[in-house]
């Protein structure tokens, strides 16, 4: 059954156009467009987060009342008091059947400098609801390389049903779906519906955008504050909310007037901004210049670290302020954790090779799941041009860890431009413009090794940056050789990694998932402090 049949006469798709185009949604809160920079490795916000443990939730999910008159909502968006972009919210009631619907239309652009090129990032979303607030159906377009991500759903018999579309490619996928569920912009109908009192807290149930996963929506209406906006200051009330995606806490602010009007949002992991404002304001000319949010990303230490790649062991004490630490980074064969107290702890990183070290213990390593060996929406390795890149690299070599090794040269060779204008390309996308930056470079090897039958993942975190004495936002690529994952780098090409590579989160890049498994970054940014202990040499 295709996602639209059911309302075939009215779909949320038509009026867009099926080019692919950004990013995440920004309505009452702003973290999705948090998350599409966070693609883009934007740098985060200077305000300690609130303790999610504190909020209180009333005993059952809040329902919002009868869908509200139709608005149309622009917002001025800015980074470090620069304007970078716009978001647009349009609302309006539909009849279907009989029935009364809500239809949301969203749409952002957001335009900065990522290491002095200019990145700019798009997204448009459709939702339609019921009368009650439940997801009806969806379509979500976002622009992460030259051709984007088309997602489109549709509930039925309880279960979300999703196809998602990329470089060619299509990919169905299913979750489970309950009654009073609702959609990107649960959020939004439940404070137009019924504007929050002070001291009122409120739960939801809702799909999150781009991610494609059901989240908890935690409102705390705190009290009313006089808050500066675009243009003079208003009385409005502040509302804490906190997105829980899995063990993920995402924290914004809101202010709202007393008709659940929002004029203000913040985010709290990024320094990103919102003000309610006209059209002409939202779509003033923005030039991306005078924040670079690649060089704002940088965790600067107090060390040098000489020779990075060529270290074998490092260890690093790790800070990171009001959040549990001991969850933040991965903990495996190359990576192992003393936590010291709960902001504090010390990593200890170790270069991996296939005869280095002899054995680990039976817990160091997660052997490779079914999507490290096959082909996936980001990661085609069944693509024409990625099975002949494959097979035209050390043909007659079997020894998996030296083909890797192959594959990753040619990568190093071959992807020449260190394009910074795009955010995230596919495989197979990086296949045809041979151009990109770290990402692209872990995607294409990704692939190439699936192609070859090695399994393979891509991981993110840091790597030490030697110009800015620092550790830089990074992705890079992960084989599974015999009984251990081993870290490659394509835009080294130095045939696997040293002690300088500090793991966040791991991933095999599989539908939706490839954003929801950079989430755990999203706390980081902004606010991780690093101290280099001591580091080996070959």
């Amino acid at each position: 059954m295709n996602c639209f049949d059911r309302y075939d006469r009215h779909p949320v798709s038509h009026l867009l156009p099926r080019r692919g185009l950004t990013t995440r949604p920004r309505r009452k809160r702003v973290w999705p467009l948090g998350l599409a920079l966070l693609v883009a490795t934007l740098t985060a916000c200077d305000r300690p987060p609130l303790d999610a443990s504190n909020v209180p939730v009333p005993s059952e999910p809040y329902q919002a009342d009868q869908p509200q008159e139709s608005v149309d909502f622009w917002a001025a968006c800015f980074v470090g008091g620069t304007q970078v972009g716009y978001t647009h919210l349009t609302t309006e009631r539909v009849s279907i059947d009989g029935d009364v619907h809500v239809r949301y239309r969203y749409q952002d652009e957001l335009k900065m400098k990522r290491f002095q090129d200019t990145t700019v990032v798009r997204s448009r979303l459709e939702c339609l609801e019921d009368a009650a607030g439940d997801l009806v159906q969806f379509h979500s377009q976002v622009d992460t390389g030259p051709t984007g991500m088309i997602t489109e759903g549709h509930v039925d018999q309880g279960r979300l049903h999703m196809e998602l579309q990329t470089a060619g490619r299509t990919e169905h996928q299913e979750i489970a779906w309950q009654s009073g569920w609702g959609g990107f912009f649960a959020d939004h109908r439940s404070l137009r519906a019924q504007p929050m009192k002070p001291r009122e807290t409120r739960r939801l149930k809702a799909l999150l955008p781009i991610l494609h996963q059901v989240g908890e929506i935690q409102l705390e209406a705190v009290g009313y504050e006089s808050v500066p906006l675009l243009e003079g200051t208003k009385q409005l009330l502040r509302i804490d909310m906190t997105t829980i995606v899995g063990p993920t806490h995402l924290r914004s602010i809101v202010w709202c007037d007393d008709q659940g009007n929002v004029w203000k949002t913040r985010d709290l992991q990024l320094d990103l901004e919102a003000f309610r404002c006209d059209r002409e304001t939202a779509l003033r000319p923005v030039s991306g210049d005078g924040f670079d949010l690649g060089d704002s990303t940088v965790v600067r230490v107090p060390q040098s670290l000489a020779a990075p790649h060529q270290t074998t062991r490092a260890v690093y004490r790790a800070r990171l302020p009001d959040v549990e630490i001991g969850q933040t980074f991965i903990r495996d064969g190359s990576q192992s954790l003393r936590v010291i107290d709960r902001d504090t702890v010390q990593l200890t990183v170790e270069a991996i090779r296939p005869e280095r070290p002899e054995r680990f213990p039976d817990s160091a390593w997660t052997e490779p799941i079914p999507a490290d060996r096959q082909s996936t929406a980001m990661i085609q390795s069944d693509d024409a041009r990625i099975v002949r890149m494959a097979a035209e690299v050390a043909p007659q070599e079997t020894d998996p860890w030296r083909l890797a090794c192959e594959l990753e040269r040619y990568v190093k060779r071959t992807v020449q431009l260190k394009n910074y204008s795009t955010a995230m390309a596919t495989a197979a996308e990086v296949a045809e413009s041979l151009e990109g930056d770290c990402t692209e470079h872990a995607m294409l090897l990704a692939a190439l090794c699936r192609a070859r039958q090695i399994p393979a993942r891509v991981a993110i975190g840091l790597v030490y940056h030697p110009p800015a004495q620092g550790f830089a936002y990074h992705m890079w690529t992960e084989v599974w050789i015999e009984d251990r994952w081993i870290g490659l780098d394509a835009t080294l090409g130095q045939g696997g990694i040293g002690a300088a590579h500090l793991k966040l989160a791991v991933s095999s890049m599989e539908g939706s998932s490839a954003f929801a498994d950079m989430l755990p970054i999203v706390q980081v940014i902004g606010r991780l402090e690093l101290e280099i202990l001591s580091a080996e040499g070959p």
